[in-house]
């Protein structure tokens, strides 16, 4: 049986994260879970954070709610070496289940399922941050008709792409349980990697986060 590399994709991450969620060593951080809110830019990922330095984000009229469960999963020694490497030890991973409603440019639902990873705090004085970054499978239920099409054909959607998070996250000493998140949340077929190259989108999102204890 031959399957396509989207498919192939989104059952590599599905045996992962079992294997993961299976995996006799058990993490120190609480499960979390987040309510986010989202809108469309039409800046493309490469030279995101420089446009957003200078304010030049593209804004569209197309927004997403929905929530996220972070549950923390033993980071393998590999993974954790690699980070002690760069001098980012203590990193600790999880699994995220993503569920979000598109409204106004897009009326489709949209499930993402993404292996974060994310820094020890920083203490800022009161703030203490931390950043992530993930990715995962995403799945558009229905036509993500606001997003990207490919060049040769710019009217084509593919609701299975590979989705990457990237995010800080800060919380105030006083208040250990509670964090606001910036996320950006990124669709794309990883350079036809697995949809045509060119699709995808960018959402700068807002997020309020929980511990679940």
């Amino acid at each position: 049986m031959r399957f396509s590399p989207s498919t192939a994709l989104l059952l590599a991450t599905v045996a992962c994260a079992a294997a993961l969620a299976s995996g006799a060593c058990q993490a120190a951080d609480p499960s979390r879970w987040t309510l986010y809110a989202g809108q469309l830019v039409a800046n493309d990922l490469p030279p995101f954070a420089f446009d957003a330095v200078r304010g030049r984000l593209d804004w569209r009229d197309s927004y997403f709610l929905g929530g996220s469960w972070l549950e923390p999963v033993g980071t393998p020694p590999w993974l954790g070496g690699f980070f002690g490497s760069l001098g980012m030890q203590p990193v600790t991973t999880e699994l995220e289940w993503i569920g979000l409603k598109h409204f106004s440019g897009q009326h489709n639902g949209e499930l993402a399922l993404a292996y974060m990873a994310h820094t020890a705090y920083s203490d800022w004085g009161g703030l203490r941050l931390r950043a992530g970054g993930g990715m995962g499978p995403s799945l558009a239920l229905g036509r993500p008709s606001a997003e990207d099409g490919p060049q040769d054909e710019p009217d084509r959607r593919s609701r299975l792409q590979n989705y990457i998070g990237l995010e800080l996250e800060g919380r105030l000493a006083d208040a250990p349980g509670t964090a606001l998140v910036l996320r950006l949340h990124h669709r794309s077929g990883v350079y036809g990697l697995v949809a045509p190259q060119g699709v995808g989108s960018n959402f700068v999102t807002l997020g309020l986060r929980f511990d679940w204890r």
